[in-house]
């Protein structure tokens, strides 16, 4: 799993020692192969730039071993938002968020699981998280070899409750393609 918005307003030291005391690998800003599945998880709120992924350089180039590449991160945006600071990136994750999936797509990336916006989570919100979130607010969505999975998710924000839309446990199946 990666943190997100909500391990961050807990206080991150305090969430990853809960996690710690579970079975859950928290990827924090790395990348990892298991089982010939190559995963990058960049923590909320973001990275600076692509150097600050720890084991990045072991992975094997994707292209030539035509293995998956899937990216876990907290937000359906940008990986590498333009406010430099953690405060700034959280600012513009709510308010200008960045849809632009290039440093993703530069780094071989094939599918980008996100959550973070519950579709909305109550109406008219919804409405708000589709125009905030360019489309990428909900569901999946393409472009050439990459995409991106927006889960509304299981949780809520302030009231316990959901009107518009059902929270959702996501099962995504892989096949090995047939060379």
């Amino acid at each position: 799993m990666v943190t997100g918005n909500h391990e961050y307003y807990i206080g991150l030291s305090r969430a990853l020692a809960a996690l710690a005391q579970t079975r859950i690998n928290v990827l924090q800003c790395e990348a990892v192969e298991m089982d010939g599945l190559q995963i990058i998880g960049i923590g909320y709120p973001g990275i600076a730039e692509t150097r600050e992924i720890r084991g990045l350089d072991n992975l094997a180039d994707p292209s030539s071993m035509r293995r998956p590449r899937i990216l876990l991160f907290h937000t359906p945006t940008n990986m590498i938002p333009a406010d430099g600071d953690g405060m700034g990136r959280h600012v513009s994750t709510y308010w200008v968020p960045e849809t632009d999936f290039t440093p993703a797509q530069k780094l071989g990336v094939n599918l980008q699981l996100s959550g973070h916006t519950h579709a909305g989570q109550f109406f008219p919100f919804g409405y708000l998280t589709r125009l905030l979130y360019k489309g990428y607010d909900f569901g999946l969505k393409g472009s050439g070899a990459f995409s991106i999975y927006t889960t509304c998710g299981v949780g809520t924000w302030g009231p316990p409750m959901r009107t518009g839309n059902r929270p959702e446990i996501v099962a995504i199946n892989l096949k090995r393609l047939s060379s």
